[in-house]
Order: structure tokens, then C-alpha cells, then sequence
């Protein structure tokens, strides 16, 4: 990363905004702030947080882009607000679960989770109820995430192809059933290539079209998606056709 996003001169700019602050995880005891990466909640680098100035993470972000930076600093501004309401005002539902909401999604917590759940009972806005129906999106899709990578990892190595052909059936009529990316995200891009491989093996094309043109959103910020669309379209093409291209050609 260092290397690439944060020479260009939209960092220089966004930078300015905020005190950057750069931990290195050499583990000498002697230097100083080892730890911080766990105690952040990192497990990997790069790992790139806002924090306020006690310390507390605000969210978390990949700085590919400015637009990147300027995201996460919405995000940062709107968790902060509904902190500081709802510790002024422990009875304002509101700004509660839009506190909690921020929270979970970087630290799940069963305790929380229940508290987010008696907040939307209480006196929330229509945009908070907007966000709350994104929000349980996200939970779904991260949970059935979690199940295709253990049913992946059960499946004997020529059993895979067909495995996950058949779970990406399963998640594009989840994605029709109202399973869908709560915001215009790169976390939610791997299950929309899922879901769009699915589509094409249901042989529906008007459904593999509408994937295919949300993952492109993201083909200006991550050129070499531009191969994958375009290998995503060539199989739309030829859905319904009793034999591809080369297929044919391999019959003369």
C-alpha cells in the first residue's frame, strides 16, 4: 500500500484532514505501542482505522481511492454523533442504534446485538429503520459467507466444481429474495461474483446482467475486474445455447 495509494496526490490532500499516525509490529518489546494491531481489532496487515482522539476506532478502511478516505470519514463523523447523542441522551433510541450499528459491524457482540434490537422497538427515524434493514442484509450475507467457505473447505477436491456451482444457485435466489449488498461496498463483491456465476448457471440473464453491471461499479477503482466482467458477459451470451463457442468449434 505504501508503495502505490498513499504516493498519489489524492492522500497528500485527504491526509491533511486528520493526525496520521503509522504502528509497526516489529514484537521488540522495547519499541513502542506493540500490540495496538490486535488491540485495534487487526489480524493482518495492512489494517487502516480512524480513531478519535481517545483511542477508539471510528471504522476501519482500504485507502485505494480518495473516495475511499472520504467514506470512512463519513462514517467516522456519523459514528461519532451517534455517540456523543446517545450518551447525552441514554433514552434517545435514535442515536443508540445508530451507535450500535456502527459498532457491530466492526465487533460483532451478543450483548449489543440485543440492545440494537430493543432500539429499533423504540422511536427511530425512517433512516435509521433503512439503515437497520442494510444492517441485518449485511448479517445475512457475512453469515452465509461463512457457511459456503465451510461447506467449500468439507467438499472433496472433485466434488468443489459442482459444490460450489450449486451454492451459487443457492445465493442468487437468496440474492432474489432480498439477499443483496446493503451499500455500494467492495466487502459485498465476492458474493455478487457468486451470486452472478449463479444466475448464469440458472440461465437468467436478465438477473446475471443486473450483477454484472453493479460489479463493474467497482472496475474503475480495481482494473483487472475488467477481465472478469468481460469473461462474465461472454458467459451470459451464451446462456441457453446447447454449446459455447469453442465447443463448437472443437466439433468441425
Amino acid at each position: 500500500m505504501e508503495g502505490g495509494p498513499l504516493l498519489q496526490d489524492w492522500w497528500t490532500a485527504e491526509s491533511k484532514n486528520f493526525v496520521l499516525y503509522l504502528n509497526i509490529t516489529s514484537k521488540v518489546d522495547t519499541h513502542p505501542d506493540q500490540g495496538m494491531l490486535q488491540k485495534k481489532g487487526g489480524n493482518g496487515f495492512p489494517y487502516v482505522v480512524m480513531m478519535d482522539s481517545g483511542g477508539e476506532v471510528l471504522t476501519t478502511f482500504r485507502p485505494n481511492a480518495a473516495t475511499d478516505v472520504q467514506a470512512a470519514a463519513a462514517k467516522a463523523n456519523d459514528f461519532v454523533s451517534a455517540r456523543d447523542a446517545s450518551a447525552k441522551n441514554p433514552k434517545d433510541d435514535d442515536a443508540k442504534a445508530r451507535y450500535l450499528m456502527v459498532k457491530l459491524t466492526m465487533k460483532p457482540d451478543e450483548a449489543e446485538r440485543k440492545a440494537l434490537d430493543v432500539a429499533m422497538k423504540g422511536k427511530v427515524s425512517k433512516a435509521t429503520k433503512e439503515k437497520f434493514d442494510g444492517f441485518v442484509a449485511g448479517e445475512r450475507i457475512k453469515s452465509w459467507e461463512q457457511g459456503f467457505r465451510t461447506t467449500m473447505r468439507a467438499a472433496k477436491p472433485e466434488e468443489r466444481e459442482a459444490t460450489q456451482a450449486a451454492e451459487a444457485v443457492k445465493a442468487y435466489e437468496a440474492w432474489k429474495g432480498g439477499m443483496k449488498p446493503p451499500t455500494d461496498d467492495v466487502a459485498w463483491l465476492n458474493y455478487a461474483m457468486i451470486c452472478c456465476g449463479g444466475a448464469i448457471k440458472s440461465g437468467d440473464k436478465a438477473g446475471a446482467e443486473g450483477i454484472v453491471t453493479w460489479i463493474e461499479t467497482f472496475s474503475v477503482k480495481f482494473p483487472q475486474l475488467k477481465d472478469t466482467v468481460k469473461k462474465m458477459r461472454e458467459d451470459i451470451a451464451n446462456i441457453g445455447k446447447t454449446e459455447t463457442p469453442k465447443e463448437a468449434k472443437e466439433a468441425k
